[in-house]
């Protein structure tokens, strides 16, 4: 009789805690590593927001002390110059003038640039601001905003031969652009016309210096219906 031998299997080593800890802990982490670079990103995002705050803070501040001190300019003069006897001396001494120096620093400005940038672009026209001075490729100086602003200097020609360009026209208020030099033996460029409201004409640009000397250019017109001076 053969005798039979029962075999138990052995038991199944039991997971130490440190394992079962492991099985947890690994998703955990894989989440949190995909999360980390996520702070630095906001980080950088407030960054870019605050100093974009700031230097608008900086733009605002900075315009108004530039306005604010071409005001006091103003009023020194008008207090402390001499007092014109005519007419037309005492206007621009006590308004034009005033109200040309504290627009001016005010386009000047870059909180200028921005506002009256944003005015220009919803009226879809050029409202306020200077013209352009001219170039070689483009003589003639361009025309002021047509609400305000002084009109462009006229190029200052460096071909002998040329005429010097012709200064740009002012809008309602500002001044005309002064004319251009000519080149060598050539006549200067007339000065620009001024505002149609106020304003003061260009002066015409110096000819240029030869054996025979260039023409001057002729002043801009003092067109202003309220105050106009022609310029020399």
């Amino acid at each position: 009789m053969t005798a039979t031998v029962a075999v138990t299997a052995a038991p199944a080593a039991k997971e130490s805690v440190a394992q079962k800890v492991s099985a947890y802990a690994a998703p955990l982490a894989a989440a949190g590593a995909t999360a980390t670079p996520k702070a630095p990103a906001v980080v950088g995002l407030i960054q870019s927001v605050v100093a974009g705050v700031a230097r608008e803070v900086r733009v605002i501040i900075n315009g108004v002390s530039t306005v604010t001190a071409a005001a006091v300019h103003a009023v020194q003069v008008v207090a402390t110059g001499p007092i014109p006897k005519s007419p037309a001396g005492l206007f621009q001494h006590f308004v034009y003038t005033p109200v040309h120096t504290v627009a001016e620093a005010w386009i000047d400005t870059e909180l200028g640039h921005q506002v009256n940038g944003t005015i220009n672009r919803l009226a879809g026209s050029y409202v306020i601001g200077d013209g352009a001075a001219g170039t070689a490729e483009h003589p003639d100086g361009g025309a002021g905003g047509w609400l305000f602003g002084d009109g462009g200097a006229g190029w200052t020609s460096t071909v002998a031969g040329q005429a010097g360009g012709a200064g740009g026209r002012a809008g309602l208020v500002g001044d005309g652009g002064m004319g251009g030099a000519g080149g060598a033996g050539a006549a200067g460029g007339q000065g620009g016309t001024g505002g149609q409201l106020m304003g003061i004409g260009g002066g015409g640009g110096q000819g240029g210096a030869a054996t025979t000397g260039g023409a001057g250019g002729a002043g801009g017109d003092g067109a202003g219906l309220l105050f106009g001076i022609g310029g020399a």
